[in-house]
């Protein structure tokens, strides 16, 4: 069940990163709604993504880890970071860097929605 979830939020994430590229104005008109949608509800919930606290709730039958028992939740990206590359990354630093991306992809996505670069 992990690995579907990790997957599940990997193929979230790849959607997230090359949305904004795609050339099929339903999906771009999605995707100009979903990336605030997704930054929205992490603010809600304690910067803690809802798939994170599904999974919890199916295993623990309780909306939220206790503390130190899942590191993923409020931090899934942040262990992949910490993972991937050895860097001792701070919560904060990611999140900043993560919101930044997060306006970015959505400016491109706008940007492509409404051909004011250069989609032609």
């Amino acid at each position: 069940m992990g690995n579907a979830f990790f997957y599940h939020h990997f193929v979230m994430m790849a959607y997230i990163v090359t949305g904004w590229a795609f050339p099929f104005r339903p999906l771009l008109w999605f995707y100009v709604f979903f990336i605030p949608s997704v930054v929205l509800q992490w603010r809600v919930n304690k910067n803690t993504c809802v798939l994170n606290n599904i999974e919890t709730l199916i295993r623990t039958g309780k909306w939220r880890s206790a503390p130190g028992e899942n590191s993923e939740e409020g931090g899934w990206l942040w262990t992949m970071a910490r993972g991937l590359t050895g860097w001792d990354i701070s919560h904060f630093a990611l999140d900043v860097f993560i919101y930044c991306l997060m306006g970015t992809f959505l400016v491109l996505g706008v940007s492509h929605l409404e051909r004011w670069l250069f989609w032609g």
